[in-house]
């Protein structure tokens, strides 16, 4: 039997939606969309190119995804959540980092020194975002351990701390853990010996 079933998209909500948030933010405060997982199953890059003139930054968990969105938004920044270890030289991701659109997280002390040998042979420079685990425990490292993974990304000649972050285990089922969390990550960066232009992100949707 045929398949009946099907998903319509209304774009013009998309647009409101994204108003809409961009409305709740504080004047100055740069905007990225996660679209990983096909962007939930919307159409990574549907949504991709329609969000990009709106956003500041797309989000995506693997590298395979980021290829996708790049090809629908080829000038909007993308950031892969994934630890990633490796970039083929020559594919896409080695031009997108030549442009500075490809951002990667940082999770360990072992995988930061595999990017800065990434960056030397393909001679980029790596934009990375730390990701400080403040009690989701599915990626990135303990603040305890992240002051020196940010003085190891800094003097990597071709590394730049472009940003470190968090993320929320419980933010639209907890308030309290959410704060704990928060407060939690504002103090590690209250200490944090952070670049002038290092930015914070830390908010989904629910969160913010």
């Amino acid at each position: 039997m045929r398949a009946r079933s099907e998903v319509l998209i209304a774009l013009a909500a998309l647009d409101h939606n994204l108003a809409t948030i961009r409305g709740m933010l504080r004047q100055g405060t740069r905007f990225g969309a996660v679209v990983k997982a096909d962007a939930y199953g919307l159409g990574a890059a549907r949504i991709a190119r329609r969000m990009a003139s709106q956003v500041d930054m797309l989000v995506v968990f693997g590298l395979d995804e980021a290829e996708v969105v790049h090809a629908a938004a080829p000038t909007t920044p993308v950031l892969a959540l994934m630890p990633t270890h490796a970039i083929d030289a020559g594919g896409p991701m080695h031009g997108m980092l030549l442009r500075g659109l490809l951002h990667l997280s940082a999770h360990d002390a072992g995988q930061v020194a595999r990017l800065a040998r990434v960056a030397a042979e393909l001679g980029v420079r790596i934009p990375l975002h730390l990701e400080v685990d403040t009690g989701l425990g599915r990626g990135g490292c303990l603040p305890e351990e992240a002051s020196a993974l940010v003085a190891r990304i800094r003097a990597g000649e071709r590394l730049e701390l472009a940003c470190a972050f968090s993320h929320y285990a419980s933010a639209g089922g907890s308030e309290i853990a959410t704060d704990v969390q928060r407060e939690r990550f504002a103090a590690w960066v209250a200490q944090a010996a952070l670049p002038a232009n290092c930015l914070l992100h830390s908010a989904s949707t629910f969160a913010a």
